[in-house]
């Protein structure tokens, strides 16, 4: 159901997309995450985005950053 909510919501405001390449790209969507040893604290470095991705995110009024970060 969700898969076919997110092709209605990209049909309407852009091309459409097949269920199978939404699952793709929302299955690449990933993070990383990276301890330092001496110090214990850890860093996530997300992925980027396919295009597909960035216009579900898009559609759905999401924002993705590349910009690694703390893990607090």
């Amino acid at each position: 159901m969700c898969v076919r909510h997110l092709q209605y919501r990209l049909a309407l405001q852009a091309r459409p997309v097949s269920p199978e390449a939404i699952c793709t790209a929302l299955t690449h969507v990933q993070h990383s995450i990276l301890e330092h040893k001496q110090t214990q604290r850890r860093y996530v470095i997300p992925s980027a985005l396919s295009e597909v991705g960035r216009r579900l995110y898009k559609v759905m009024g999401l924002t993705h950053s590349t910009t690694p970060y703390e893990l607090k």
